[in-house]
C-alpha cells in the first residue's frame, strides 16, 4: 500500500470517526435526527416497520416526502393516491409537489 493509499485511508477511517461522534453528541444534547423517506409510488413502499420504530424512538424524527412521478402511468397510483395512502399509514407526511402549479417543491424547504 503506498503512503498516498494509507493517508486516504485514514482520512476516511477520521471522517467516518468524526461523524459518529458527531451524531452521539446530537443525541447526547437531546437533538432529533429527521430522517426523509422520499417516495413516488405506494406500491414500492417497503419500509413502514423501520418508520414506525423509528416514530417511536427519542432519537429519530422520521418524514415522508411524497413527490410525483415525471410520468405518471395509468398502472401506477395517482399523486393523490400516495399522498392518502401515506397520511394514512404514517404521522408526518410532507409534499414535494405542488399539484396546482405543476411544479416540484423546492427539498430544502422540507429539511
Amino acid at each position: 500500500m503506498s503512503l498516498k493509499d494509507k493517508r486516504r485511508e485514514i482520512k476516511k477511517i477520521l471522517r467516518s470517526k468524526f461523524l459518529f461522534l458527531k451524531l452521539k453528541l446530537k443525541i447526547l444534547l437531546g437533538y432529533k435526527l429527521r430522517v426523509c423517506f422520499f417516495v413516488q409510488e405506494t406500491q414500492k413502499w417497503n419500509a413502514q416497520s423501520l418508520y414506525d420504530k423509528m416514530a417511536k424512538s427519542n432519537i429519530f424524527e422520521p418524514f415522508i416526502l411524497v413527490s410525483s412521478m415525471l410520468d405518471e402511468n395509468s398502472n401506477r397510483n395517482s399523486y393523490k393516491d400516495c399522498i392518502k395512502f401515506f397520511q394514512n399509514n404514517c404521522d408526518c407526511v410532507e409534499l414535494g409537489y405542488d399539484d396546482n402549479i405543476k411544479s416540484y417543491i423546492d427539498i430544502k424547504n422540507n429539511i
